[in-house]
């Protein structure tokens, strides 16, 4: 699509009459359009809010600066400093051309007071920091400096621009609207008619587990150790399960040692039988889908904390219910969330 971008030109108005033909001459031969206030020469707080609006549709946003600093609001700021600000406020690129040698400009042209000349060099300085600025000292030098300022910015910080409405509107461009709209539709249709997800009725502590469990040992009184490195599956009960593992995590407790007391339950309870108790582990995908039936029935929740070392990981903990059902198991005391 030929697309055009909108270019707001600010600047003190008198003393720049020429250079902002000149700025508006070379936006108009990159193809773009330009928009300046030449027809409200005048400067009050009515027209400003009028500019903010005119500011508001621009892609890009061009400040030259000679001399002088401009007519002074009643906040104490000129009505550029203030177009400028705004720009700044909503994000609008702004490309800055700087009058080279100022000192050497007619008096005609140039703040005529110590106070406003202190302003205009507070001002350049606001809009040089963290800034490119373009000097000229000639119109054909800032029209050149225009062009490449705006090519520049239009390949390092894209914006919407404007495209001719029938050129914007193809049929191609409408079929595919006219799709995602209906795709969309039909989303909304459906996510309003699924159903909420039913648990099956034995989702609950009578579940068993088939838990792959690798790296441990048989000892053998008669013969010595026979060390078994390999895995194997044992089925649990998750009530039993969460019995032995729950009063281990009445405070928050890393996932790594949670899993190697499932394991020493799975084999049994007797941590004697466990070689090294890094390797005894239950396989990954087993081990979340416990953690998984414990967080879906309001027993356990999981965060990601900072360890000792400074190094991150999953850490669970008990809820309120799942003390309470802990205590139930250990105790062996009836509890009406075991049905």
């Amino acid at each position: 699509m030929n697309k055009k971008y909108q270019v707001f030109i600010s600047s003190t108005y008198d003393d720049l009459v020429e250079e902002r033909k000149g700025v508006e001459q070379s936006i108009i031969r990159a193809g773009d359009i330009p928009v300046g206030m030449e027809a409200f020469p005048a400067a009050d707080e009515e027209q400003f809010e009028f500019i903010k609006s005119v500011i508001d549709q621009c892609d890009y946003y061009i400040l030259i600066v000679a001399g002088r600093y401009g007519s002074i609001a009643e906040d104490g700021l000129s009505y550029t400093e203030k177009e400028f600000r705004y720009a700044v406020e909503q994000k609008i690129p702004v490309l800055f051309m700087l009058r080279a040698e100022i000192d050497k400009l007619p008096a005609d042209k140039t703040a005529r007071d110590g106070k406003t000349r202190k302003k205009l060099n507070d001002f350049i300085d606001l809009v040089s920091k963290d800034r490119i600025r373009k000097t000229w000292s000639t119109i054909d030098g800032l029209k050149l400096l225009t062009r490449e300022s705006l090519d520049h910015s239009k390949a390092t910080k894209p914006r919407p621009g404007w495209v001719r409405g029938d050129l914007a509107a193809t049929p191609e461009l409408l079929k595919q609207i006219t799709e995602l709209t209906a795709e969309r539709d039909k989303l909304v249709r459906d996510s309003k008619s699924v159903s909420p997800v039913q648990l099956p009725p034995n989702y609950r502590l009578e579940k068993e587990f088939d838990l792959g469990v690798t790296g441990y040992r048989i000892v053998d009184e008669g013969y010595g150790e026979a060390f078994v490195d390999c895995q194997t599956i044992l089925t649990v009960s998750a009530r039993d399960l969460f019995g032995f593992v729950a009063p281990n995590m009445r405070g928050p407790l890393i996932h790594n040692e949670v899993n190697r007391r499932m394991a020493i339950f799975a084999l049994g309870g007797k941590e004697a039988t466990i070689t090294n108790s890094k390797s005894v582990t239950i396989e990954n995908s087993d081990f979340h889908d416990v953690l998984l039936h414990w967080e879906a029935l309001g027993l356990i929740k999981t965060k990601r904390e900072k360890t000792a070392k400074d190094n991150n990981a999953d850490f669970s903990e008990l809820t309120d219910d799942g003390t309470k059902l802990m205590l139930a198991i250990r105790l062996s005391l009836p509890n009406k969330e075991d049905a």
